[in-house]
């Protein structure tokens, strides 16, 4: 064992950073980690917006993702890193 957090712990930190500030321009106002997507009035369009701004950082999430889990730390623990092209 060389010490080192799986990758996954590694990337969720940054993951949750890039689904707050992709939530934040959208919902035009700052948003924490324990919000909840619908209650912020997130509907399957701003989801489509939020998926794709997610994307654009390089992260993989799915609109089935916002759906499953509203809550943005939640949603931002089942980002994957876009494999590089």
């Amino acid at each position: 064992m060389n010490g080192d957090a799986p990758n996954g712990q590694l990337a969720e930190p940054v993951a949750l950073a890039t689904v707050l500030a992709a939530a934040e321009r959208l919902f035009g106002r700052p948003v924490a980690a324990q919000e909840n997507f619908f209650d912020l009035g997130g509907d399957s369009l701003i989801a489509i917006r939020l998926i794709a701004m997610v994307r654009g950082d390089g992260w993989a999430l799915a609109v089935e993702d916002v759906l499953d889990q509203p809550d943005m730390a939640a949603l931002a623990a089942t980002a994957e890193p876009e494999p590089a092209n």
